[in-house]
């Protein structure tokens, strides 16, 4: 009776071994042919990245999961992220940001971004009369790029 019951908790690890390497080799293949969307898991960030209390709101238009061959590691990438303020007025613009999230954080059921990489931001940078700097909350929209890299080239000057 007990050999029969080891027996079967060895074949049943042994499936759930096999299964694992099968996975894992499908999802290598697959990410090894091209990025993944994962759109479904959209709102999860956009709802870790906003600030309730700030009156600021991220909005992505998609996410993906992609493979980089030059650090080997998995990243997720958010496209078309956009900064919100609490007028409905774009803070910062981003065509892609990296996220690398917090396994800690995953295991205990929580979704909290552990480090966050900007790709070519466009930020909306003011100066009022008293001479104090705000981001994205005053003045004019400086929705390019351009625009953008020009304000902050004039503070920094």
């Amino acid at each position: 009776m007990v050999r029969r019951s080891l027996r079967t908790a060895v074949q049943f690890l042994l499936v759930l071994v096999v299964g694992t390497v099968v996975a894992v080799v499908a999802l290598s293949w697959r990410l090894a042919t091209g990025p993944i969307s994962i759109a479904y898991l959209t709102p999860y960030f956009e709802s870790a990245l906003s600030s309730g209390d700030k009156g600021f709101k991220v909005q992505i238009d998609d996410t993906i999961l992609d493979w980089s061959e030059e650090t080997r590691t998995l990243n997720v990438k958010l496209i078309g992220a956009e900064v919100v303020d609490s007028r409905g007025q774009t803070v910062i613009v981003a065509p892609a940001l990296f996220v690398s999230l917090s396994a800690a954080a995953l295991l205990h059921g929580q979704f909290a971004p552990r480090s966050l990489s900007i790709s070519q931001p466009a930020i909306r940078i003011t100066r009022n009369e008293r001479g104090e700097f705000s981001l994205g909350t005053e003045g004019d929209n400086l929705a390019a790029r351009e625009g953008a890299a020009a304000a902050v080239g004039e503070l920094l000057m």
